[in-house]
């Protein structure tokens, strides 16, 4: 499988919550998850498509929405970097990581997969 961030709800939060581990199928053994440095909630639509509609959630901080209601659209920005995750080599590498969203710890409200990628470390003699 592929590694995960696990976006959980607890009583209608949608946030960050755990990370789950490295996909063992890794080559190179590099878990994709230390890339991700932070998940920034940013805006949620409620089911007529108003933003930061009060009656689709009750609001959101720097890392959480609170009282999501089914049917509410929640964007969010998942920043990533590269500190001591892998060094780099002669080839460019790309990494792949699925973000899922929860909703109350169980429901797989949505996924994403995306690729990671880190440039290949430029050769002096070549």
């Amino acid at each position: 499988m592929v590694d995960a961030i696990e976006i959980a709800g607890d009583a209608g939060a949608v946030r960050r919550g755990h990370v789950h581990g490295g996909r063992p199928t890794d080559p190179l053994g590099i878990d994709a998850t230390c890339f991700i440095r932070r998940i920034i909630p940013l805006e949620w639509y409620g089911p007529t498509g108003v933003a930061h509609d009060p009656a689709a959630a009750a609001g959101l901080d720097e890392s959480t929405f609170y009282e999501v209601l089914p049917g509410t659209q929640v964007e969010f920005t998942v920043q990533f970097q590269n500190v001591g995750c892998f060094e780099g080599d002669e080839m460019m590498r790309a990494f792949r990581a699925t973000i899922v969203v929860q909703g109350d710890h169980v429901a797989r409200l949505d996924e994403r997969i995306v690729l990671i990628i880190v440039p290949a470390i430029e050769n002096p003699f070549g």
